[in-house]
């Protein structure tokens, strides 16, 4: 009885949920009819303005027909008048290229920029060319069409030429006779600003007033006694007592490698450019040789694999900052750090420490004051490049001053190296003023936010071989696009700088080392040709010095010793060695014992690049390292 109950009450459960979804599908049924029906007479209203439409379209074009009929018969008159014109206007096109290419040439810049010179030489007012094959001009702005226009090659710099203030002409006007020779009377007020720029001539001149207005990079100021923190720390020689000597000694005709250094000391007593118009036959044979090797520029960056020969390109640049330097320097008769050094640089013997030796000297254990003591240069003078330049970092976060100023710089850097086009001294101090805004940034400043590489050092020693206190750091800034900033050859003292030991170190290999000829090479990078006289010389990479790394430095075991305990793989660092040798163990020479890798076994170390010591912050003391 109970069971039957239950299926009944369950079979009118079943039942109403059937009759619920009925009603449900009826109903959606319903509304389907209704959609249908409402498409039915939209699509005949649709169909309806539609043949309103046509007929409509009709009436118009019979009511046209006639003005068609004119205007095709006048275009068809127009032809031979418009055939005419373009033959015309192509004729007078051609001739007025023809005369205005020359004279754009000789105004510079892009080809824009030329024609927007020569509107307002026509017009007497400035003016700005935006014109662009595009689709629609007016959503262009500006800056954008002049984006363009450098883009495509037209237009060489970031902003179109515009009328200067007083304020602004007076600066370039006193940034282009700071480019001067101190000893150069050409910097009368009556002189304009591009005649003087154009007595200052290109990079590539060799004249006095052309090495002093290019070299060092002009956009960024030198140091100055005002300067940062990291002038300090390098020991910069920024301002010197002169020295004043009885009777000026006899110029040599040319730099050579056995300048004594009492010739050197005599030397830097007279004017540089006496000095310099000397040996100017030689310094062009200098930048010759530059400008067929893989540094073409000043602001070309070191090769990625880089070879010996690049030593004699590094230091034609670096003698050619020197000199620019020294022209500059406003002293009268006596001797000044400038000179000395730009006559020790450019008659200096070029060494050159082959790739992964840099980190190894450098990072040497210190000498001791009795091996500092016999330290013997082979020259008077030494120029020693690096193949993997030392790394400065930045010791201050950037200010926005010296951001700006350098995304203005790298961004002539890059057109130059990208486009291979050169660029005038006023538009080199544009940039480093940002359109003659503000004042060029300290180089010191840029070293402390920005960074630099020390690519070499200028060795300078007494009568005896002896290291001397002065030398020379070879500093460069990177820059974007394998590009830098310029190169520099600071004056600085050895007591002074924070860097003392690696400075030692690296002279002792320049002392103790094995070196022999890069004309010894077996891969070929010296080449001969004929000389000015015409007799036969070899290159200037021809004799640079090249350390015979297996000659000079042996290792020693890499185990680990003492007490047994297993501390991590890592570098035990170089150093030299007295050893005994000959007869009866009476002689005694310096053993270079090389770097070596502890529990190599453990594992491998990372890439190592070797960093100066971090630079003190503004304020704080400099410490020496012993």
């Amino acid at each position: 009885m109970a069971r039957g109950k239950h299926r009944q009450a369950k079979h009118n459960r079943d039942m109403r949920d059937a009759q619920d979804k009925l009603a449900a599908v009826r109903a959606e049924l319903a509304e389907e009819e209704r959609l249908h029906e409402a498409a039915f007479k939209a699509r005949a209203e649709a169909d309806e303005l539609k043949r309103e439409l046509d007929a409509a379209c009709a009436d118009r074009d019979r009511a046209c027909q006639a003005e068609v009929d004119r205007l095709g018969i006048e275009i068809a008159a127009l032809g031979p008048w418009v055939k005419s014109h373009r033959a015309l206007y192509q004729r007078v096109h051609d001739r007025w290229g023809r005369m205005l290419d020359p004279i754009t040439d000789a105004l510079g810049g892009g080809k824009t920029e030329s024609l927007e010179a020569f509107m307002a030489v026509i017009s007497a007012q400035d003016s700005v060319i935006l014109q662009l094959d595009v689709a629609d001009r007016r959503q262009i702005s500006q800056e954008a069409a002049t984006a363009i226009q450098r883009a495509r090659g037209e237009r060489r710099s970031a902003q179109p030429k515009k009328h200067y203030t007083e304020a602004q002409k007076q600066m370039r006007k006193e940034l282009l006779v700071s480019r001067l020779p101190a000893d150069d009377h050409r910097a009368d007020a009556d002189v304009d600003d591009e005649t003087r720029q154009r007595a200052l001539g290109t990079l590539f001149d060799r004249t006095p007033a052309a090495v002093s207005a290019w070299h060092p990079a002009s956009w960024i100021a030198e140091p100055s006694p005002e300067s940062a923190g990291s002038a300090q720390a390098l020991g910069l020689v920024l301002g010197e007592e002169h020295t004043d000597f009885p009777e000026g000694p006899s110029i040599p005709t040319q730099a050579h490698a056995t300048l004594s250094a009492a010739t050197r000391n005599a030397l830097s007593g007279l004017p540089p450019r006496q000095i310099f118009t000397t040996w100017q036959r030689a310094y062009g044979a200098g930048t010759e040789q530059a400008l067929d090797s893989r540094i073409r520029l000043p602001i070309a960056a070191m090769p990625r694999h880089p070879i010996p020969a690049d030593a004699a390109s590094l230091q034609h640049w670096y003698t050619a900052a020197a000199w620019g330097s020294a022209l500059r320097y406003a002293g009268g008769a006596g001797s000044c750090a400038p000179s000395r050094i730009a006559v020790a640089t450019q008659a200096a013997v070029p060494f050159w420490l082959p790739p992964g030796h840099t980190l190894n000297y450098a990072d040497s254990e210190p000498l001791s004051a009795e091996d500092r003591a016999d330290i013997r240069l082979p020259y008077a003078q030494v120029f020693l490049a690096f193949a993997d330049p030392l790394r400065l970092d930045a010791a201050a976060p950037s200010t926005p001053e010296v951001d700006e100023s350098w995304e203005w710089m790298t961004r002539v850097v890059t057109d130059i190296l990208g486009r291979g086009q050169t660029r005038s001294l006023g538009s080199m101090l544009l940039a480093g003023t940002r359109g003659f805004t503000t004042e060029r940034v300290d180089l010191c400043d840029m070293i402390e936010q920005r960074g630099a590489r020390i690519e070499g050092l200028v060795l300078l020693a007494d009568a005896v071989g002896r290291l001397d206190d002065e030398f020379a750091w070879c500093v460069t800034i990177p820059a974007k696009s394998s590009g830098v900033l310029g190169r520099w050859t600071l004056p600085a003292s050895l007591d002074s700088t924070a860097f003392r030991d690696q400075v030692i170190n690296l002279a002792a290999v320049a002392a103790w080392g094995d070196w022999h000829s890069a004309a010894e090479e077996t891969d070929g990078h010296v080449t001969v040709r004929e000389s000015a006289d015409g007799e036969s010389a070899a290159r200037k990479d021809g004799a640079v010095r090249v350390l015979n790394v297996k000659a000079t430095g042996r290792a020693e075991s890499g185990a680990a010793q003492g007490t047994g305990a297993q501390v991590a793989p890592h570098i035990r660092r170089g150093h030299w060695r007295r050893q005994r040798y000959g007869p009866k163990r009476s002689l005694e020479r310096r053993v270079r014992i090389a770097p070596v890798l502890v529990n190599a076994a453990r594992g491998d170390i990372g890439p190592r690049v070797y960093r100066l010591p971090s630079l003190p912050r503004e304020g704080a003391a400099v410490t020496r390292q012993r």
